[in-house]
């Protein structure tokens, strides 16, 4: 793992499956899962001499960080054409817009807000190698304000798929509360349909960059709910 200017980076090869019971979790939170397990066995020890009850208050707490980082497995649906969502989440926005960090052409961007609630890994949405990331330091308003869009901290992954000559752009930003972003893919690396490549730690936001010339159909409008890796977003013209 490494970490460079408020990215931090896995070498997804160092990965395993973290299960408790028949919840998976995903591999960027056991740091949290353990260090908070730990203070908070010390807490409820603490609290238990005053009150046996009193340990179910860090009890509760450990189960919503359990909940957090929870890695459910998804469907990934078959179809060269087929978009599928980045994240889990709320569709809060559909908008024409100028992307003019990589593909510098007219998009559809899609945002999603991921409450605290949401699973929190991010996929990509189609089979393309990763021509580039950037990193953006920013600020930390609230993920679904209009602000977070252009100031907060934020990462950018470019995809392209080679087969279909399609370019799309992937945007990880920051919230109020997400004070870390993970991504696991570097250029050159190739991503899987659906495949896992980071996350945004405790509430974010993200967005998804389709050029307008190679859409063929929104599966999606604003306040649907939407599973990453599993819901169709869009379809695409072949070359």
């Amino acid at each position: 793992m490494t970490k460079n200017r408020g990215v931090l980076h896995f070498d997804h090869r160092h990965f395993f499956d973290l299960r408790i019971g028949w919840m998976r979790f995903a591999p960027y939170g056991i740091r949290e899962i353990v260090i908070s397990g730990l203070c908070l066995a010390a807490t409820a020890l603490a609290l238990y001499t005053l009150h046996p009850l009193a340990v179910l208050f860090p009890a509760l707490i450990f189960g919503w960080v359990l909940y957090f980082f929870r890695d459910p497995v998804r469907s990934i649906p078959e179809g060269e054409t087929l978009v599928v969502s980045p994240a889990d989440g709320l569709v809060v926005d559909i908008e024409d817009v100028e992307e003019k960090k990589f593909l510098n052409e007219p998009c559809v961007r899609v945002g999603i807000f991921l409450s605290v609630f949401d699973v929190h890994v991010n996929r990509s949405p189609i089979t393309a190698r990763v021509k580039g990331t950037r990193y953006t330091v920013g600020e930390f308003h609230h993920a679904n304000s209009e602000r977070a869009r252009t100031e907060n901290e934020a990462n950018d992954v470019w995809l392209h798929n080679e087969t279909m000559g399609l370019g799309l752009v992937l945007r990880q930003i920051s919230g109020q509360a997400a004070r870390r972003i993970v991504c696991t893919c570097k250029p050159e690396d190739m991503l899987q349909k659906g495949q896992k490549f980071g996350m945004i730690k405790f509430g974010s936001r993200t967005e998804l960059y389709i050029p307008k010339a190679r859409l063929d159909e929104l599966k999606i409008k604003v306040r649907d709910r939407v599973k990453g890796g599993e819901t169709v977003l869009a379809v695409v013209k072949g070359e």
